[in-house]
C-alpha cells in the first residue's frame, strides 16, 4: 500500500512529506492520501471490508533494529530526526500491515478494544499490527458452533504443523483444504 499525492493514485508522496507530516502529528491527513482507504471508499472488492480507526504510524518500512539503535532513536528528542532514524532510507513509510473484516448477517462488532501497531517486534523492516474486538454473534445452531470449532482446529493445526516442519505454505494450504473437505464429508 502507498500513500498518494493525488486521487487518481498516479502521484506517490515522497519520504520527506511522509516524515513531515508525522512530526506534525497528522496522521488523518495521511490515512486520506492512503491506497487502501481510498479503495475502500470506492466500489470494488475492499468496499465490502471494514477497518478500524488507525492512530498509530505507519507500520513498514522500518530499519531491522538491534536493542541499541532501537533506545537510541527511542530517546531521541527530535522527532524527524528520530523518524528519520526508524524508517529505511529509501522508502516511503506506509500502513501495509492491517486487519480488515467483513462481518456476515448473523455477526456484529460489539466493540472495539484495541488496533495498534506492536513498537516491540524489531527484527523485520514491518511492524505487526494487532486488533483485539468484542463480536456477537446473534444466531448460531449447535452444528454450525461445532463446524466453525472444527474449522478453526484444523486450520491451526495445519499453521503449527507448517511452522514445525519446515513445509512451504502451498503444501499446508493443500493439506488444510484436503482435512476441511473430509471433515465436511
Amino acid at each position: 500500500m502507498r500513500l498518494w499525492r493525488d486521487v487518481e493514485m498516479t502521484e506517490v508522496m515522497h519520504q520527506t512529506e511522509v516524515l513531515s507530516l508525522l512530526q506534525q502529528h497528522q496522521l488523518q491527513r495521511l490515512l486520506d492520501c492512503d491506497e487502501l482507504h481510498r479503495r475502500r471508499l470506492a466500489s470494488g472488492s475492499f468496499a465490502a471490508f471494514e477497518e478500524a480507526a488507525i492512530d498509530f504510524r505507519p507500520s513498514y518500512k522500518f530499519r531491522p533494529m538491534s536493542k541499541s539503535n532501537k533506545d537510541e532513536a527511542m530517546q531521541d528528542v527530535k522527532l524527524l530526526e528520530a523518524l528519520r532514524g526508524q524508517y529505511d532510507d529509501k522508502r516511503t513509510p506506509a500502513w501495509c500491515d492491517r486487519v480488515i473484516w467483513r462481518a456476515r448477517r448473523k455477526v456484529k462488532q460489539e466493540g472495539l478494544l484495541r488496533y495498534e501497531l506492536l513498537d516491540s517486534t524489531t527484527f523485520s523492516d514491518h511492524r505487526p499490527v494487532r486488533l483485539c474486538m468484542q463480536i456477537c454473534i446473534h444466531e448460531m445452531s449447535l452444528e454450525d458452533l461445532r463446524r466453525v470449532c472444527s474449522e478453526y482446529e484444523l486450520k491451526r493445526s495445519a499453521s503449527l504443523r507448517l511452522l514445525r516442519s519446515g513445509s512451504s505454505f502451498e503444501e499446508a494450504a493443500e493439506e488444510t483444504e484436503v482435512s476441511l473437505t473430509k471433515a465436511a464429508l
